[in-house]
């Protein structure tokens, strides 16, 4: 019987897909499936996954490149097991990661698991990080709105010094499969970036019962040349952020979410702002004049949910790079912000030893 399936999505990861694999099978147990879905990879990442695929709890799925939401789709409608998790083609597990979490499924009452991770750059920049704000094994199920505001912002009520990223991250978390087939939760084609986080909104709505535990079982790679943590060009980033903001905002309709919701998607959306600027308006392949830039910027800031948000947003709760756009963004001071921005960048690529 498989207790446990674990989707993991893989495209053009040759330089990792391996230990990624590796770090997963448990020889150990028979109860758990690895379901490799192959996303149109370019590179030899088909191969890899290809080699494991005589491995008796390997499933090896290839589909035309079609998004990393459309894989992990792939993989839920693929899976067996009665509890599901994900992890990054990229990223890797800590050794007894499949005992740890088949030995939680036996011995908690519970419809979800959550544990927190290491987020690292390389072997000398570890950082131990929370999934949520909590110390201690325990049941967190009446905390869950915290948990969702997390989710939708991790600088929600000032954030958390232990985490670098929101609260609803793909992996670290394991949920029961029925959870998601009964409420019809899957992954939002389109999203390019945040889609993990609309994901488990919707997912933990439905989960009765959440156990942390306290324990980091997964290992994030941080990556300069990734869209969640780098600053790939993105032409259409206005439209492409809007789809993840508007998803936001119809969560919080649907399911009647008072005002603190707001307060963090207000917050989300000054991340969103920087998320513009950084992926489109002064990316370096921006080739545009910076009066015509610095107008489109302007017209970006004066959309209801982008201007709402800079009027109201409690600045306090934002790291210091956000709280500098924020006063710019209030003062209209636009081409101004370019230099403050550009000078910031230089500086940071120095103190990382980036040229």
């Amino acid at each position: 019987m498989v207790k446990l399936s674990v989707v993991v999505a893989i495209y053009n990861v040759e330089k990792y897909v391996k230990k990624c694999i590796e770090s997963l099978l448990d020889e150990t147990n028979d109860e758990y499936e690895l379901i490799l879905v192959d996303d149109g990879s370019k590179d030899n990442s088909a191969a890899i996954c290809d080699s494991y695929s005589n491995h008796k709890n390997i499933k090896v799925i290839h589909q035309e490149n079609s998004g990393v939401s459309v894989a992990r789709n792939t993989g839920i409608e693929n899976s067996t097991g009665k509890w599901i998790t994900f992890v990054d083609g990229d990223d890797f597990v800590d050794k007894g990661f499949i005992k740890e979490i088949i030995n939680s499924i036996d011995n908690i009452d519970t419809d979800m698991i959550v544990f927190n991770y290491n987020a690292f750059y390389d072997s000398n920049r570890v950082f131990k990080c929370r999934m949520i704000p909590f110390d201690g094994n325990q049941y967190v199920s009446d905390k869950k709105d915290l948990f969702q505001k997390r989710m939708i912002s991790q600088y929600y009520k000032g954030g958390d010094k232990s985490t670098v990223v929101s609260s609803g991250t793909t992996w670290c978390k394991v949920i029961k499969k029925d959870i998601l087939e009964t409420n019809n939760v899957r992954f939002k084609p389109g999203l390019i970036k945040a889609q993990d986080t609309v994901f488990w909104l919707n997912a933990t709505e439905f989960a009765d019962k959440i156990y942390y535990l306290d324990k980091c079982l997964y290992n994030y790679r941080l990556s300069s040349g990734s869209i969640s943590s780098g600053k790939r060009y993105i032409k259409n980033s206005v439209d492409e952020f809007d789809n993840l903001i508007f998803e936001y905002s119809k969560f919080i309709e649907k399911y009647d979410k008072d005002q603190s919701y707001i307060e963090a998607f207000n917050l989300r959306c000054i991340q969103v702002l920087m998320w513009n600027i950084d992926h489109n308006f002064f990316n370096k392949k921006n080739d545009k004049k910076l009066t015509d830039k610095t107008n489109e910027l302007k017209d970006l800031i004066e959309r209801k949910n982008y201007s709402r948000a800079i009027d109201n947003v409690d600045k306090e709760n934002l790291p210091t790079r956000l709280k500098v756009l924020l006063r710019y963004m209030r003062n209209k001071k636009l081409k101004r912000y370019f230099v403050v921005y550009n000078n910031y960048n230089f500086l940071s690529n120095i103190k990382n030893g980036r040229k």
